[in-house]
């Protein structure tokens, strides 16, 4: 009997801000989820639901009745890594609604809010992943030691991602972000740099270039944001 492909799901979920305390709800691609199911792909059916973009509240996740083998869920994507979000009740919440109807599904929690889970016991059955989780995930979930560093990342899968859906208010529509390097030598207090690294990586020029190429051809894209940890 062949053995079904394992499913996974990826989320990254919609923050619910405040109204009237002036905070933008940005729609950057999540490069951090992109990379991880480039990664994974070739091992298993993989799915990314960008809630944020898509405006998927927790109550409209209800009923959606939603199944994957394995739920990769994160608190902040690699754009928030630097200043993330204070209050993420509602990534609690859609922990807990996923369980539902997925009570022997893997869950895993990545972002720079995962350290804290640890004294949660209520949580107990989520796996958390601290600092940068492509790596570890990756290598993890394929069974092969794919990656060492930055510089072995694929390409995100932005195929998988509503590109339509990206903009952002300095540059426009037809939007997407581009990291070129990872980790940051510096320590400047207001930065998460329990997600980075003290060593900096670099990705090679071509690389980069493709991306760039890929991105406007496959998708229109004409607005690009550069963006890495250090400034």
């Amino acid at each position: 009997q062949v053995k079904s492909v394992r499913t996974v799901t990826l989320i990254n979920p919609f923050l619910d801000y405040v109204e009237g305390t002036g905070v933008v709800n940005r729609t950057f691609p999540p490069l951090c989820l992109g990379y991880i199911a480039a990664g994974i792909r070739s091992k298993y059916e993989v799915k990314i639901i960008d809630a944020n973009a898509e405006r998927i509240t927790n109550n409209d996740w209800v009923g959606r009745r939603e199944k994957a083998d394995i739920f990769i869920v994160s608190s902040a994507d690699v754009d928030r890594w630097q200043c993330p979000t204070l209050n993420i009740d509602s990534v609690i919440d859609l922990l807990y609604l996923l369980r539902n109807d997925n009570s022997k599904s893997v869950f895993y929690l990545i972002g720079p809010h995962s350290s804290p889970f640890y004294t949660l016991p209520d949580l107990s059955w989520v796996k958390v992943i601290t600092g940068a989780p492509e790596i570890g995930l990756i290598n993890t979930l394929t069974g092969e030691e794919r990656l060492k560093t930055f510089e072995d990342f694929p390409m995100p899968a932005y195929d998988l991602l509503p590109m339509h859906l990206y903009k952002y208010e300095v540059l426009g529509p037809r939007f997407s972000l581009v990291e070129t390097t990872r980790g940051c030598p510096y320590h400047c207090i207001f930065c998460s740099k329990v997600m980075g690294q003290e060593v900096y990586h670099m990705r090679k020029p071509s690389d980069i270039v493709d991306e760039v190429e890929y991105l406007h051809n496959s998708f229109g894209v004409k607005n690009i944001f550069f963006f890495d940890m250090e400034f």
